[in-house]
Formats: C-alpha cells, sequence, structure tokens
C-alpha cells in the first residue's frame, strides 16, 4: 500500500471519529432528559415555601365560637361536678364535690383555677384578634381537660384509701368464709369510670357484709 493511500485511510478515520465526538457532544448538550429533570428539582422548593406558609399561619375563631366553647365546658363542669356515684345508702344523691369536701380533698382537684379559666374565656375584650379567640378556645378545652384528670385522680385515690384500704378490706378480712364473695376491688385508674367501679364494688360489698352479719 502506496503512503498516499495509507494517508487517505487515515484521513477518512480522523473524520469518522471526529464526527462521532461532536454527535456525542451534541446529544450531550441537547438530550431531553435535562429539562424534566430541572422542573423535578424545583418541585420540592415550591412545596416546602407553601408547606411553611400554612404552618406559619395561626387558627382563628369568632366571639360566637368562643362563647359555644364556653357554654360547652361550662355544661361539663356543672355536670361532672354534680356527679352522684352512690345508688344507695347514707351517701346515695351526694354530688362527687360534696364527698370530697366532706372529707377535707377538694385542695387537689384545684377548682378555683377551672372557675377563673371560664370566668377569663366568658370576658374577653372587644378587640381581642381571632387568632388569640382562638388560642383561648383551646386554653379553656386544655384547662377543663385537666380540671377533669385531677377531680376524678382525687376522687379515686381518697376512695381507694379511706373507703377500700382502710374501710371495707378489714371487714373481709374479719369475715373471710363469708366476705370472700365480694372479691378483689377493681384497680385504681385514677378516672371517673374506674371511681364508679369502685363505688359500685364498696355497695355490693356494703351488701354483703350486712347479709353476713345477719342484718339483711
Amino acid at each position: 500500500m502506496d503512503k498516499s493511500r495509507l494517508g487517505r485511510i487515515l484521513a477518512a478515520i480522523g473524520v469518522i471519529i471526529a464526527l462521532a465526538l461532536a454527535g456525542w457532544g451534541l446529544w450531550t448538550v441537547t438530550r431531553p432528559a435535562k429539562a424534566p429533570a430541572k422542573a423535578t428539582a424545583g418541585a420540592p422548593a415550591k412545596t416546602a415555601t407553601r408547606k411553611k406558609a400554612t404552618e406559619g399561619k395561626r387558627p382563628t375563631a369568632t366571639y360566637d365560637e368562643l362563647a359555644a366553647a364556653v357554654q360547652d365546658v361550662s355544661d361539663k363542669y356543672r355536670s361532672e361536678s354534680g356527679y352522684t356515684p352512690y345508688r344507695s345508702g347514707p351517701y346515695a344523691g351526694m354530688s362527687i364535690y360534696g364527698l370530697l369536701d366532706m372529707t377535707d380533698d377538694m385542695d387537689g382537684v384545684d377548682d378555683d383555677a377551672m372557675a377563673d379559666e371560664i370566668k377569663t374565656a366568658d370576658t374577653m375584650p372587644d378587640d381581642t384578634s381571632p387568632e388569640d379567640l382562638a388560642a383561648e378556645i383551646t386554653k379553656l378545652r386544655n384547662a377543663y381537660d385537666a380540671w377533669d384528670k385531677r377531680l376524678w385522680k382525687t376522687a379515686c385515690d381518697r376512695f381507694e384509701e379511706q373507703s377500700i384500704t382502710d374501710g371495707m378490706k378489714p371487714v373481709i378480712q374479719a369475715k373471710p368464709d363469708c366476705m370472700g364473695a365480694a372479691g378483689d376491688p377493681p384497680a385504681n385508674q385514677g378516672t371517673k369510670e374506674s371511681y364508679q367501679a369502685m363505688v359500685d364494688w364498696y355497695e355490693n360489698a356494703a351488701d354483703l357484709s350486712a347479709r353476713c352479719s345477719g342484718g339483711a
């Protein structure tokens, strides 16, 4: 092969390689995958901005909504404080407030805090912002929930100690053959339901004690 022919072949190969490299470079720059990648990358930033704006907005309420919340909490407050757990015996008809007051256990309920919060919510200034009205509703409901927990925990602890541990258990232990049918008292869970269960158990045990003693 003469040198001139070899030179033409090498030149042709060089042109092919150059065209291939140029084509690769052009495809790299203009490939369609670039545009979707940019659009996808930009989406989280917009979503995050919208989320941040939403999170920064405080809830609002009207005076009518606050008044409705005050009425609702006041009704629940009266209902709970006036609850009568006993169905028979000397304490039948007495409210839980009366029972706790009789044994000087009302301090644990901190009733004044609940009454003060209801009064505060009921007398909010006329220029209170919608955001502050909503915050006051939340504060009022949280205060009620805390008060309700204090009420029934105090009632349960008092009843377990005085009426069961110091009261009925010694009676059962004194007459195990007859009083054993009373069974074990319910566990103290510090709730209204738990308190009522303990009272029911106590009343049943008291009836059983009367029968064991020949009084019924």
